[in-house]
């Protein structure tokens, strides 16, 4: 399963985090959050892990694309994160892109495009205040028949706790986590982390074993 732990902010949570072999680090680039950084302090992050197989993901929210392109290429970042149709059509074929919508209800679920090639999609729950890192889930029994699981990564709620509950509604391609493995925004969680991959590697153990 692809795990992206996202929300960066410290060198020593980063480093942890890749010596427990998550997929994707994520880095908010929406200054109305508290785990926003900007590009040099990215790139200090990056370069931590550099040489490593982690991909680094950029989630935009109100930058326009050439902001993207300069921030990216600065911060060293692999992969984009955004929230609508026109940052995405403008932004295609720079990098791979994480196509983020805002669940509120079915409605919103059954409206989803299938994704472009090598892209994949990224479903949390709606909040007004705020475009991820709320620890609030979305409905996961609206996962049931959907059509490109195999292409989705499902945030929002997700904890040690909770992991899982979705599990046994849903098995996506992967999962995003932020809030769910801190002790305070920005300020990730060893044990919260390890504890969580380990959840993970087992289910995916459990998962082949009876295969």
């Amino acid at each position: 399963m692809f795990v992206k732990y996202c929300g960066f902010t410290r060198i020593q949570d980063i480093t942890a985090a890749a010596s427990m072999g998550v997929s994707a680090a994520g880095f908010v680039f929406d200054p109305r959050s508290p785990r926003c950084v900007d590009a040099g302090r990215a790139r200090t992050l990056t370069d931590a892990i550099a040489g490593s197989a982690i991909a680094t993901v950029g989630v935009f929210v109100g930058s326009t694309p050439q902001q993207v392109i300069e921030i990216c290429e600065c911060a060293n970042i692999s992969h984009i994160q955004v929230y609508d149709d026109e940052m995405h059509r403008c932004l295609h074929g720079f990098r791979p892109i994480i196509r983020a919508y805002r669940v509120r209800g079915a409605d919103d679920v059954m409206r989803i495009a299938p994704p472009e090639k090598d892209d994949l999609i990224l479903l949390d729950a709606f909040s007004p205040l705020a475009h991820g890192g709320t620890g609030r889930p979305f409905d996961w029994g609206m996962l049931a028949g959907f059509p490109f699981l195999d292409s989705t990564i499902v945030a929002g709620g997700i904890s040690p706790d909770t992991l899982p509950l979705l599990l046994s509604v849903a098995r996506p391609h992967g999962i995003d986590v932020s809030s769910g493995i801190e002790d305070a925004p920005g300020i990730k969680s060893s044990m919260k982390m390890a504890s969580l991959i380990k959840q993970v590697q087992e289910a995916h153990h459990d998962r082949t074993h009876h295969a």
